[in-house]
């Protein structure tokens, strides 16, 4: 009986009545229901005397992050109804709202798993410090987050999520919005001949490098993407002008600013960098026939008393490119998997 009252108590505040972390709290609120229970004549007052002395019986096998098996999405689901729809973390644990989201639980699954798989990453540090990493996966078509991993190792309630809060130089995954894509719209196809001649660009001399510092008269648009070359991407972007590849990046949603309005931003060099979630929100374009679709991980709410609140199950979408350059673009990028970098 005395446990019964103690999970019926918690009801209100699951959090702020757990006996774990607040016993002196989850007491007190059990006591409440238990004289609640005499006054409805479901318990005698002897009883009452009984059940309200006795000490909670605690498991020791209670492990923190156990309640929910995916914790990263779990979190950036309350990050977004917090940040983007204006509840607090106490209405939305505490206030009988319905939180729909986007989850596919074999992805998420799936992804967990390759992030507990030691040997996918490099070595740890020798002070035991692990390699981190993060991944997410949208539906293009709809923008709605598949799955999420937002670091490696122990996970912290609401703690800083790698793959949605993060910020880091793109690098070459900005070539095709930057570059490839703003070309092909301009005129140039996927075989048009790129410089690949070591060289030098502009009154202040910018000179960038081949990874593998081999270079050639002359490549290929499609072998230049396969193999991430520099020269190429930087050459093409001074053809094609600066401004018009930084307006394709804005066009793609990432947070560029005036002072990325230079070569470097061919080769991913940006002044604040991004989060993989903005690269994927940005990426959803080629897969969607030119439309992109911006990552969310609620679909809907819906409060205590059944009014939605949040509708996001209607997809909007932006038109970024023409369907055929998008087609283009997908093609040239498997290049990357099928014989590239």
């Amino acid at each position: 009986v005395d446990q019964a009252a103690t999970l019926a108590g918690k009801l209100i505040s699951p959090r702020g009545y757990d006996p774990i972390d607040h016993p002196k709290a989850s007491t007190q609120r059990r006591n409440v229901v238990l004289k609640n229970m005499v006054a409805n004549n479901k318990l005698s007052q002897s009883e009452y005397n009984v059940f309200s002395q006795k000490a909670m019986t605690l498991s020791n096998n209670y492990h923190a992050d156990s309640s929910y098996n995916y914790p990263y999405y779990f979190d950036a689901v309350i990050d977004e109804a917090i940040n983007k729809y204006g509840l607090t973390e106490s209405d939305i644990m505490n206030r009988g709202y319905k939180i729909y989201t986007s989850l596919n639980q074999d992805d998420q699954t799936q992804m967990q798993d390759a992030f507990k798989n030691s040997t996918l990453f490099p070595a740890d540090a020798d002070d035991g410090t692990k390699v981190q990493g993060a991944s997410i996966a949208v539906d293009p078509t709809t923008g709605g987050v598949l799955a999420v991993v937002g670091g490696r190792g122990k996970h912290v309630f609401r703690g800083f999520n790698r793959a949605t809060q993060i910020k880091r130089q793109p690098g070459s995954t900005i070539k095709p919005l930057a570059v490839y894509t703003p070309a092909l719209e301009s005129g140039y196809t996927y075989d048009s001949n790129l410089s690949n001649k070591k060289q030098t660009f502009g009154a202040n001399k910018y000179a960038p490098k081949n990874y593998d510092n081999v270079y050639s008269s002359s490549v290929p648009m499609y072998n230049a993407l396969a193999q991430s070359m520099n020269v190429p991407a930087v050459w093409l972007l001074n053809k094609i002008g600066v401004n018009k590849g930084y307006k394709s990046v804005k066009k793609f949603g990432l947070p560029v600013t005036k002072s990325d309005d230079n070569l470097a931003l061919a080769l991913g060099g940006l002044t604040s960098g991004v989060s993989p979630e903005q690269m994927t929100s940005a990426y959803t374009a080629f897969a969607n026939n030119g439309k992109k679709t911006t990552a969310h991980f609620i679909t809907k709410i819906v409060d205590a008393s059944g009014n939605v609140v949040v509708d996001n199950t209607k997809t909007t979408s932006k038109k970024i490119m023409s369907a055929s350059t998008a087609k283009e673009m997908t093609s040239m990028m498997l290049g990357v998997y099928n014989s590239g970098t």
